[in-house]
């Protein structure tokens, strides 16, 4: 296998699956802006137009409410309303957002001194929403509202209209398909960028310039890898190995430094609180004469005393094994390292 093989096998087997899932989600999104659109372009209706047998689920009104009799649920994001159809006096639900509620509050107060023998209510709810059935929980609190009024549950049954229109403001509504439509477009140029970089052989970027800068030849590097040791995100060689990252790295031992095993550990949290669970993930860190440093990922912390020993087999002269020592002098001394590297390496240790 030739080295522009071996880098284009690893580069797509790693960059496949991220094109896939993306367009994926690109698909998906563009479903859902789809059928957004398809709503947002239904004809929509004016609910004081109907009355309780005409209304459909399904289908977006046109609310310009002026009577609301009371409330009869709330949650995080909204409140439950009753509101009257004025063309046979049934009544059905209407969700209004947080952000609606002081004005559904007021033509509530107002309508209850209409009924109380007050002025007409002046104040106007405005919005559109898309009539659904109501939950049965949710029935049952609406229901529960007019038995506590003093209602009949016979008297109830032929009042009640069990459908709600969650309305919206501030928004038409296609809104949501513009919103569905652009995070597909969002998700199908990820894919594409990953897709046109990996046919422009972008990820092999930092690979050609070492070859290049240097006049290496890629079928001697090819060579030398072949019966070295391999990982899965990486292949050693006698002289020279190449990291399989994003990008793709290609180290020359003559700049090798210090190498050292790596282990983090991660906790995870339920709520950010309870532990669940740990995950630890083994790497070897190399260290290189411009202080760089280049890690690659192995699978168990035997995987990376293996790529150790094999690297200290083809350079012994680099310094391996993380001490507190070796990390202060790579911060404060590293010129000091790179020379000591270059003694042992004259001194044939």
């Amino acid at each position: 296998m030739s080295l522009d093989k071996r880098l284009s096998k690893h580069a797509t087997k790693g960059r496949l699956p991220l094109i896939i899932l993306f367009a994926a989600l690109a698909v998906l999104f563009g479903l859902a802006a789809f059928a957004s659109y398809n709503d947002a372009h239904e004809k929509v209706h004016d609910l004081m137009e109907y009355n309780g047998s005409q209304i459909r689920t399904g289908t977006w009104y046109e609310a310009n409410l002026h009577y609301l009799v009371g409330g009869y649920a709330e949650d995080k994001k909204g409140v439950y309303y009753i509101a009257p159809l004025e063309q046979d006096g049934t009544y059905l639900g209407i969700y209004v957002p947080k952000s609606m509620q002081s004005t559904a509050d007021q033509i509530m107060d107002e309508t209850m001194d209409y009924l109380n023998g007050g002025s007409e209510p002046t104040t106007y709810l405005k919005g559109r929403g898309k009539l659904t059935n109501m939950a049965p929980k949710e029935k049952e609190f609406f229901i529960d509202w007019f038995e506590a009024s003093g209602i009949s549950s016979l008297e109830v049954g032929s009042m009640a209209v069990y459908y709600k229109l969650d309305m919206v403001e501030g928004k038409s509504a296609g809104t949501d398909a513009v919103i569905f439509g652009l995070v597909a477009a969002g998700f199908l140029a990820i894919a594409a960028i990953i897709l046109i970089r990996l046919a422009g052989k972008k990820y092999r970027k930092k690979v050609d310039e070492v070859i290049q800068s240097r006049g290496l030849n890629p079928d001697y590097i090819d060579e030398d890898l072949n019966g070295g040791l391999k990982t899965r995100t990486a292949d050693f060689g006698r002289h020279y190995a190449v990291l399989y990252n994003s990008p793709q790295q290609l180290i020359d031992y003559q700049d090798l430094v210090w190498v050292y095993k790596q282990k983090n550990t991660t906790t995870h949290k339920l709520y950010g609180i309870i532990p669940v669970g740990k995950t630890v993930a083994h790497s070897v860190v190399l260290t290189m004469r411009d202080k760089k440093q280049l890690s690659t990922n192995v699978k168990k912390e035997a995987e990376a005393d293996e790529v150790l020993q094999y690297l200290i087999a083809q350079v012994p002269y680099a310094l391996y094994g993380y001490t507190e020592e070796l990390a202060g002098a790579y911060k404060q001394i590293f010129e000091a390292m790179i020379t000591a590297v270059d003694l042992r390496k004259a001194t044939n240790v």
